[in-house]
């Protein structure tokens, strides 16, 4: 029988160009740029059961979520030798571009962890979005 637990953890993560991802702390600011691949996440963490809780992303008012690719991860650690083991979920969403939209700059991005039974759990970071601007020369015959 699988118990549901309350969300351990959620962060917003800001993703490099090579892939890395770093948890911001709820609050901060995480930035997308034009021209260069860069992107924005959620980590939820839950200990003690093997149900991953439901996740959704927001930004402004709008439910982003699917526009987020989803993995989920289930692992089971042994706790010292005493014969018991300890489930962690960790559920990841992702999103990158190199042409985010700048209508997204100062919007807020809302990560919400929901188990049954439990308050939600959030996480939050304002996009800013960097434009690079390109000039071009016209020719006029």
């Amino acid at each position: 029988m699988a118990f549901v637990v309350p969300v351990k953890d959620v962060h917003v993560t800001s993703i490099s160009s090579d892939g890395d991802q770093s948890a911001l702390e709820s609050g901060s600011d995480v930035y997308l740029q034009q021209g260069t691949r860069l992107g924005v996440g959620c980590v939820v963490v839950t200990d003690g059961s093997r149900i991953a809780p439901a996740v959704r992303v927001l930004v402004g008012d709008d439910d982003v979520t699917t526009a987020f690719n989803t993995s989920t991860e289930v692992d089971l650690d042994p706790l010292g030798g005493v014969g018991l083991a300890l489930y962690r979920v960790v559920v990841r969403l992702t999103y990158l571009t190199s042409l985010p939209d700048r209508r997204l700059h100062g919007k807020h991005l809302v990560c919400i962890a929901s188990a049954t039974g439990f308050s939600d759990v959030t996480a939050t970071s304002s996009i800013l979005v960097r434009c690079t601007f390109t000039h071009r020369l016209l020719k006029i015959d």
